[in-house]
Protein backbone atom coordinates (compact mmCIF):
# COMPACT_ATOMS: atom_id res chain seq x y z
CA UNK A 1 0.00 0.00 0.00
CA UNK A 2 0.96 3.84 -0.76
CA UNK A 3 0.08 6.69 1.12
CA UNK A 4 -0.43 9.96 0.03
CA UNK A 5 0.24 13.32 2.13
CA UNK A 6 -2.78 14.98 1.72
CA UNK A 7 -2.05 18.99 0.85
CA UNK A 8 -4.51 21.67 1.97
CA UNK A 9 -7.42 23.28 -0.48
CA UNK A 10 -7.52 26.44 -1.32
CA UNK A 11 -10.52 26.62 -0.05
CA UNK A 12 -9.19 25.38 3.51
CA UNK A 13 -6.35 27.56 3.02
CA UNK A 14 -8.50 30.52 2.73
CA UNK A 15 -10.98 29.31 5.86
CA UNK A 16 -8.28 28.83 8.10
CA UNK A 17 -7.11 32.78 7.01
CA UNK A 18 -10.48 34.14 7.65
CA UNK A 19 -10.46 32.49 10.97
CA UNK A 20 -6.60 33.63 11.84
CA UNK A 21 -7.97 37.64 10.85
CA UNK A 22 -11.14 37.21 12.90
CA UNK A 23 -9.10 36.14 15.52
CA UNK A 24 -6.20 38.72 15.54
CA UNK A 25 -9.27 41.90 15.06
CA UNK A 26 -11.06 40.65 18.67
CA UNK A 27 -7.97 39.89 20.39
CA UNK A 28 -5.96 43.55 18.90
CA UNK A 29 -7.72 46.18 20.96
CA UNK A 30 -7.66 43.59 24.11
CA UNK A 31 -3.71 43.85 23.19
CA UNK A 32 -4.08 47.92 23.19
CA UNK A 33 -5.88 48.38 25.93
CA UNK A 34 -3.25 46.34 27.82
CA UNK A 35 -0.66 48.43 26.73
CA UNK A 36 -2.27 51.29 27.35
CA UNK A 37 -2.85 50.51 31.33
CA UNK A 38 0.86 49.45 31.25
CA UNK A 39 1.69 52.82 29.80
CA UNK A 40 -0.36 54.66 32.46
CA UNK A 41 1.01 52.96 35.24
CA UNK A 42 4.61 53.84 34.42
CA UNK A 43 3.66 57.19 33.86
CA UNK A 44 1.90 57.38 36.93
CA UNK A 45 4.53 55.70 38.72
CA UNK A 46 7.22 58.19 37.60
CA UNK A 47 4.96 61.57 38.20
CA UNK A 48 4.54 59.85 42.06
CA UNK A 49 8.53 59.43 42.70
CA UNK A 50 8.97 62.80 41.05
CA UNK A 51 6.27 64.66 43.11
CA UNK A 52 7.36 62.73 46.14
CA UNK A 53 10.60 64.65 45.97
CA UNK A 54 8.76 67.60 45.70
CA UNK A 55 6.87 66.84 48.92
CA UNK A 56 9.93 66.42 50.44
CA UNK A 57 11.19 70.14 49.30
CA UNK A 58 8.92 71.56 50.38
CA UNK A 59 8.98 69.79 54.01
CA UNK A 60 12.32 71.25 54.24
CA UNK A 61 11.21 74.75 52.71
CA UNK A 62 9.19 75.76 55.80
CA UNK A 63 6.14 74.28 54.23
CA UNK A 64 6.11 76.38 51.12
CA UNK A 65 6.23 74.91 47.38
CA UNK A 66 8.40 77.08 45.29
CA UNK A 67 8.46 80.09 43.45
CA UNK A 68 10.69 82.62 41.98
CA UNK A 69 11.44 85.61 43.34
CA UNK A 70 10.69 87.67 40.11
CA UNK A 71 7.68 85.70 38.57
CA UNK A 72 7.99 84.89 34.65
CA UNK A 73 4.92 86.64 33.78
CA UNK A 74 3.74 85.98 30.11
CA UNK A 75 6.86 84.32 29.78
CA UNK A 76 5.83 80.26 28.60
CA UNK A 77 9.45 78.64 27.89
CA UNK A 78 10.55 79.64 31.30
CA UNK A 79 9.28 79.49 34.64
CA UNK A 80 8.61 77.59 37.87
CA UNK A 81 6.29 75.37 36.09
CA UNK A 82 9.67 74.32 34.81
CA UNK A 83 11.80 75.22 37.27
CA UNK A 84 10.91 73.16 40.11
CA UNK A 85 12.81 69.96 38.33
CA UNK A 86 16.30 71.39 39.16
CA UNK A 87 15.46 72.18 42.43
CA UNK A 88 13.91 68.64 43.62
CA UNK A 89 17.32 66.97 42.14
CA UNK A 90 18.81 66.12 45.48
CA UNK A 91 15.36 64.71 46.57
CA UNK A 92 16.36 62.08 43.72
CA UNK A 93 19.83 60.92 44.50
CA UNK A 94 20.93 62.91 41.23
CA UNK A 95 23.33 65.62 40.09
CA UNK A 96 22.84 67.44 37.07
CA UNK A 97 25.22 65.76 34.63
CA UNK A 98 23.32 62.48 35.46
CA UNK A 99 19.49 64.14 34.93
CA UNK A 100 20.51 65.25 31.83
CA UNK A 101 21.67 61.79 31.08
CA UNK A 102 18.18 60.41 32.39
CA UNK A 103 15.59 62.21 31.02
CA UNK A 104 13.25 59.72 31.38
CA UNK A 105 13.02 60.71 35.04
CA UNK A 106 10.79 64.04 34.29
CA UNK A 107 8.40 62.36 32.08
CA UNK A 108 6.19 60.26 31.06
CA UNK A 109 7.32 57.41 28.54
CA UNK A 110 5.64 58.91 25.44
CA UNK A 111 7.00 61.72 25.56
CA UNK A 112 11.01 62.66 25.29
CA UNK A 113 11.50 65.95 27.97
CA UNK A 114 15.01 66.57 30.15
CA UNK A 115 15.98 68.70 33.29
CA UNK A 116 15.55 71.38 31.10
CA UNK A 117 12.31 71.00 29.86
CA UNK A 118 10.13 68.24 31.78
CA UNK A 119 7.34 66.67 30.39
CA UNK A 120 5.72 66.85 34.11
CA UNK A 121 4.67 70.86 35.05
CA UNK A 122 4.47 72.04 38.23
CA UNK A 123 1.44 73.57 39.30
CA UNK A 124 2.59 77.48 39.25
CA UNK A 125 0.46 79.16 36.46
CA UNK A 126 -0.19 81.60 39.11
CA UNK A 127 3.64 83.40 37.96
CA UNK A 128 2.83 82.91 34.46
CA UNK A 129 -0.41 84.93 34.84
CA UNK A 130 -1.55 86.86 38.15
CA UNK A 131 -5.47 85.86 37.36
CA UNK A 132 -4.66 82.19 37.01
CA UNK A 133 -4.83 79.78 39.73
CA UNK A 134 -1.58 78.27 41.28
CA UNK A 135 0.08 77.04 44.06
CA UNK A 136 3.79 78.32 43.40
CA UNK A 137 4.90 80.50 46.40
CA UNK A 138 1.60 79.15 48.77
CA UNK A 139 2.12 77.51 51.98
CA UNK A 140 1.30 73.46 52.62
CA UNK A 141 -1.26 74.80 55.64
CA UNK A 142 -3.09 76.98 53.13
CA UNK A 143 -3.83 73.92 50.69
CA UNK A 144 -7.81 73.47 51.92
CA UNK A 145 -7.92 70.56 49.82
CA UNK A 146 -4.31 68.16 49.36
CA UNK A 147 -6.50 65.41 47.64
CA UNK A 148 -7.85 67.80 44.87
CA UNK A 149 -5.14 69.80 44.83
CA UNK A 150 -2.45 69.16 41.76
CA UNK A 151 0.74 69.50 42.32
CA UNK A 152 2.49 68.09 39.05
CA UNK A 153 0.59 67.04 35.67
CA UNK A 154 1.59 66.06 32.61
CA UNK A 155 2.08 69.06 29.75
CA UNK A 156 -0.55 68.04 27.81
CA UNK A 157 -3.00 68.97 30.44
CA UNK A 158 -2.26 72.97 29.64
CA UNK A 159 -4.03 72.68 26.52
CA UNK A 160 -5.44 70.12 26.92
CA UNK A 161 -4.50 67.03 25.21
CA UNK A 162 -3.72 63.58 25.84
CA UNK A 163 -0.80 61.30 25.20
CA UNK A 164 -2.98 58.10 26.46
CA UNK A 165 -6.27 58.95 24.77
CA UNK A 166 -5.76 60.56 21.93
CA UNK A 167 -2.26 59.32 20.43
CA UNK A 168 0.48 62.13 19.33
CA UNK A 169 -1.79 64.64 21.68
CA UNK A 170 -2.93 66.84 18.17
CA UNK A 171 -6.51 67.77 19.31
CA UNK A 172 -7.73 70.05 22.60
CA UNK A 173 -11.05 68.69 23.97
CA UNK A 174 -12.89 68.36 27.52
CA UNK A 175 -12.16 65.53 29.24
CA UNK A 176 -8.68 65.07 27.55
CA UNK A 177 -7.18 62.55 30.18
CA UNK A 178 -3.65 62.71 31.73
CA UNK A 179 -2.00 61.62 34.55
CA UNK A 180 -1.32 64.17 37.64
CA UNK A 181 0.12 64.26 41.12
CA UNK A 182 -1.35 65.89 44.43
CA UNK A 183 -0.39 67.78 47.30
CA UNK A 184 -1.48 64.84 49.36
CA UNK A 185 0.65 62.55 47.62
CA UNK A 186 -1.42 60.75 45.13
CA UNK A 187 -1.24 59.95 41.73
CA UNK A 188 -4.37 59.47 39.40
CA UNK A 189 -5.00 59.38 35.36
CA UNK A 190 -8.24 62.17 35.24
CA UNK A 191 -9.70 64.14 32.38
CA UNK A 192 -9.10 67.63 32.43
CA UNK A 193 -11.43 70.87 31.87
CA UNK A 194 -11.18 72.87 28.61
CA UNK A 195 -13.53 75.45 28.06
CA UNK A 196 -12.75 75.73 24.42
CA UNK A 197 -11.26 79.36 24.33
CA UNK A 198 -8.23 79.03 26.96
CA UNK A 199 -5.17 76.49 28.39
CA UNK A 200 -7.25 74.71 31.32
CA UNK A 201 -4.86 76.06 34.13
CA UNK A 202 -6.06 79.65 33.68
CA UNK A 203 -9.14 78.43 35.76
CA UNK A 204 -10.59 75.57 38.09
CA UNK A 205 -12.45 73.60 36.63
CA UNK A 206 -16.54 72.84 37.33
CA UNK A 207 -17.20 70.99 40.85
CA UNK A 208 -17.41 67.18 38.72
CA UNK A 209 -13.66 67.42 37.94
CA UNK A 210 -11.31 65.59 40.77
CA UNK A 211 -8.63 68.29 40.78
CA UNK A 212 -8.24 71.86 40.84
CA UNK A 213 -5.26 74.34 40.42
CA UNK A 214 -5.52 76.17 43.63
CA UNK A 215 -5.29 75.64 47.02
CA UNK A 216 -8.42 77.24 48.57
Amino acid sequence: MTTRNRAFTLVELIVVLGVVLVLAALLMPVARSVMDRSQIARCSSRIRNLNGALLLWVQDNNQVFPSLAVPKYGDVGTGIWFGYAKLVLPYLGMGLEEAERRPEVFSCPLQHNSVDGPGYLFNGGNQFDPSFPGIAGASMMSINHPARTITLYEVSGVFPTSWHGDPGGTNSYDKAPSVAAFVDGHAEYTPFYWSGSTWSVSADPPKEYTYQWSGE
